[in-house]
C-alpha cells in the first residue's frame, strides 16, 4: 500500500475489498482495518446482523398506528431521514436534545445519543429493518425523501393531526412578528406535503380570508406555507388539544 499525507496525517492508500473504491487507512489502524469503505462495511454488517440488535427497541413502533408513532413519523419526515444503508436517522440542534430522548423513550429504544460532527448538533442512528419497512409503507418515508416524500397513508383524523404536529416540530415555526406581535405559523419543505397540510387546515378552520398560499423560496426544491393572525391561532389551539409531548418552545407561545 502507498503511504500518503492527507490533512496533516499519514495514511495508506488502498482499495475497498468489495466495491474497489479508493480508501484511506490511518497508520495507527493498519492492523485492525477491515479494508472496506464505510458504505460496504455497513451494508455487510447489516446483512450479517439482520434480525439481531445490539440495543433494545420496539420493532413494531411504527407499525402500530397511534398518535405517538404518527407524531414521530411526521418529525422524521421533516427532520430525519433513511440512510443509504437503511438506518433511521434524526439529527437535531443540541438545544433540542430532549426531542431525541423523548423519541428513544417512546420507542422503548436503548440506542445512545451521538455527536453529529458539529458541536451544536446531536443525532441518533438506528438500524431496524422493520422500522424502515413501516415508515415507507405507511408514511411514504424512504431514502432520498427530499425528492420522493409524499403524504402519509393515514385515515384517522387524530393520526393526521399528530403527523402534522410532528412535521411542524421538525420543520415549522410558531412565532410573533413585529411590534404588534402578529402570530405566524409557517411550515417549509416539500410542496406535496404542504399542499396536503393546507387541505386539512382549510377543512379545520375557515380560509375565506386567507391571503398567503404556498410559495417558493430561494431554493427551487423548498417551498413555504404560512398562516397568520387569528387563523393561525385557531389552528395552533386545535392541534394543541391532542395529547402529545410536543416541542415546548414552539407550542407554549400560544395560549387560549
Amino acid at each position: 500500500m502507498e503511504l500518503k499525507k492527507v490533512k496533516n496525517r499519514w495514511v495508506y492508500l488502498s482499495n475497498c475489498l468489495l466495491c474497489k473504491k479508493e480508501i484511506f487507512i490511518y497508520k495507527s489502524k493498519i492492523d485492525t482495518s477491515t479494508k472496506k469503505c464505510t458504505k460496504c462495511f455497513n451494508v455487510e454488517r447489516n446483512k450479517n446482523n439482520k434480525g439481531k440488535y445490539k440495543y433494545e427497541l420496539n420493532k413494531e413502533f411504527f407499525k402500530n398506528k397511534n398518535i405517538i408513532s404518527a407524531y414521530w413519523a411526521g418529525f422524521i419526515a421533516a427532520d430525519g431521514y433513511i440512510s443509504k444503508t437503511n438506518q433511521v436517522c434524526i439529527k437535531i440542534k443540541e438545544t433540542d436534545i430532549d426531542r431525541l430522548k423523548q423519541f428513544l423513550k417512546n420507542a422503548k429504544c436503548t440506542h445512545p445519543v451521538l455527536n453529529s460532527g458539529k458541536e451544536d448538533r446531536k443525532r441518533i442512528v438506528i438500524t431496524c429493518h422493520e422500522w424502515v419497512k413501516d415508515l415507507e409503507e405507511i408514511y411514504n418515508i424512504k431514502n432520498n425523501k427530499s425528492l420522493t416524500l409524499e403524504p402519509p397513508n393515514l385515515i384517522e383524523e387524530e393520526h393526521i393531526k399528530a403527523f402534522i404536529i410532528g412535521y411542524i416540530d421538525g420543520d415549522g415555526t410558531i412565532c410573533f412578528l413585529g411590534k404588534h406581535k402578529y402570530l405566524k405559523l409557517g411550515i417549509v419543505r416539500i410542496k406535496s406535503i404542504l399542499e396536503w397540510i393546507q387541505s386539512y387546515f382549510n377543512n379545520w378552520v375557515d380560509n375565506t380570508k386567507a391571503k398567503k398560499q404556498i410559495s417558493g423560496t430561494k431554493s427551487k426544491d423548498i417551498f413555504e406555507y404560512v398562516v397568520y393572525g387569528k387563523r393561525a391561532k385557531e389552528l395552533i389551539l386545535l392541534l394543541k388539544e391532542l395529547d402529545i409531548n410536543k416541542m415546548e418552545r414552539k407550542w407554549s407561545k400560544v395560549q387560549k
